[in-house]
């Protein structure tokens, strides 16, 4: 079995003692202790680390994922705030931001550490992790398409190709909601993508709409969910919540881990179970 984590929409902020970047620290320090003594999971991120894609922004995602690097594997796709202020106007230098810092950096891809535009090639992005494939996909990479975005067919017409030869569980992640028809939230080609992944993958993860849901068996996907914006507790519990993900051996569960964070004296977050 292969254990993942679903983390999304965090909106880490330019201003260094933001309520963002407290809480995901926080949250941070709350994973690396659950799982001390536990199976290290696969760190799936669905988007929109930053709120606007700036350089100071993803200075900080960095710092606090750092103390994640060692122990943990982390796969990144992009938002539509990643690569544009505010995730209205796209920026090619904050999409390089994203290349760079997360998929350079974070993820170790030496090809991504330029400042040459590499996000075609780099996505679809595959990850073997021995019970299943993960597919990231980027649906923040058109001008026209941002808070509304696009896979467009060439990720489409790769990801066909991707899912003919796969051999085990895929398990794909693409920013937007498929299932959200508004203008400005719509994933513009959401049809197409989920006539590919219909019938050949096993789970489907996305953030984006900053509300956590779950759907089993729709259109033929065992697992289908949506991330909440993970930074921001639940307004009636004040708790936080990460969704636990375990794939291979014939089935695929999951488990939300629901859980607070408190004041330190000293004014940092800590988190408590």
């Amino acid at each position: 079995m292969t254990l993942l984590l679903h983390i999304g929409d965090l909106h880490v902020k330019a201003r260094a003692n933001a309520w963002a970047n407290r809480r995901t620290a926080a949250i941070v320090r709350w994973i690396s202790r659950r799982y001390a003594e536990r199976a290290k999971p696969v760190l799936l991120f669905t988007g929109d680390l930053t709120d606007h894609g700036s350089e100071e922004e993803y200075a900080h995602i960095r710092d606090i994922l750092k103390p994640l690097r060692d122990d943990y594997r982390m796969i990144f796709a992009p938002g539509n705030h990643d690569v544009g202020p505010l995730g209205n106007t796209f920026s090619a230098a904050r999409q390089n931001n994203f290349q760079r810092n997360v998929v350079g950096e974070l993820m170790g891809v030496a090809e991504a550490k330029t400042s040459e535009n590499r996000m075609g090639s780099l996505y679809p992005l595959v990850r073997d992790l021995g019970d299943c494939l993960v597919v990231a996909l980027d649906s923040c990479h058109d001008e026209q398409h941002l808070a509304s975005g696009r896979i467009g067919d060439n990720q489409l017409e790769a990801l066909d190709r991707i899912l003919m030869t796969a051999t085990k569980p895929v398990v794909a992640l693409v920013h937007h909601h498929p299932f959200v028809r508004r203008p400005w939230l719509a994933l513009d080609d959401a049809e197409s993508l989920m006539r590919s992944l219909s019938g050949h993958v096993e789970v489907l993860l996305f953030g984006h709409r900053h509300l956590a849901e779950v759907w089993q068996g729709e259109r033929r996907i065992p697992l289908i969910v949506a991330a909440g914006k993970t930074s921001k507790p639940h307004r009636r519990t004040k708790t936080y919540e990460l969704r636990e993900i375990e794939v291979g051996g014939g089935r695929t569960t999951t488990t939300p881990l629901a859980f607070r964070l408190s004041w330190r004296r000293q004014g940092r977050l800590r988190s408590r179970r």
